[in-house]
């Protein structure tokens, strides 16, 4: 079993909205680790590490056609 440990402590906003949009794709990244797909190199996608909240907040919450690519061969489909 994998387990993952996130913190929230780095997205501090006063916004709800945009806190929760934050957490939803940090998650979403960090799970995408457990199930062993890397950081990607294709701007914006959801497996492109962010450094910045900057960064995170221009991330998109799906993954771009090369991590779909790869979640498919890691799925066998």
């Amino acid at each position: 079993h994998e387990v993952g440990v996130c913190s929230f402590n780095r997205l501090e906003c006063e916004n709800e909205k945009t806190l929760a949009l934050r957490a939803i794709k940090l998650l979403a990244h960090e799970f995408g680790h457990m199930r062993f797909l890397p950081h990607c190199s294709s701007a914006c996608c959801l497996m492109n590490g962010g450094n910045s909240l900057t960064e995170l907040d221009q991330t998109s919450l799906l993954p771009c056609s090369e991590d779909m690519a790869k979640i498919g061969f890691l799925l066998r489909c």
